[in-house]
């Protein structure tokens, strides 16, 4: 007899998206997961706007961002919240956003300053 999970809504395949300010980290997301990087082009224009362009469609797809919060902090969170908005005009079916604020080593103590973020959007 199976087992058939009744509020378990099944998404499209899986997208990984890193944003700039931490491309190792998305790099070894991804090699650890076997998936690849979807590919997207972050502009700063002179005026220090951002726009991103997806270079694929995520419509229907499970998504999934790593960025950090990382210095410039105000940068690479524009540069998230602008992703997902993206990723949310594009129709993707479910965004997870997860970062990290420093080096995997830093042992100071999270203080309500997003040393690690995780957003998920439907």
């Amino acid at each position: 007899m199976q087992h058939v999970h009744h509020d378990l809504k099944v998404y499209g395949g899986i997208k990984l998206f890193g944003g700039t300010g931490s491309p190792e980290l998305a790099q070894n997301i991804a090699d650890y997961l076997g998936l690849p990087l979807s590919d997207r082009e972050v502009i700063e224009f002179p005026n220090e706007n951002l726009f991103v362009k997806l270079k694929g469609s995520a419509r229907g797809q499970d998504v999934y961002v790593i960025q950090t919060t990382s210095s410039p902090v105000h940068r690479n969170l524009m540069e998230l919240l602008i992703m997902i908005q993206t990723l949310r005009l594009d129709s993707a079916a479910r965004i997870t956003a997860g970062g990290r604020r420093g080096p995997l080593h830093d042992s100071r103590p999270a203080r309500g300053t997003g040393a690690g973020i995780l957003l998920h959007s439907r």
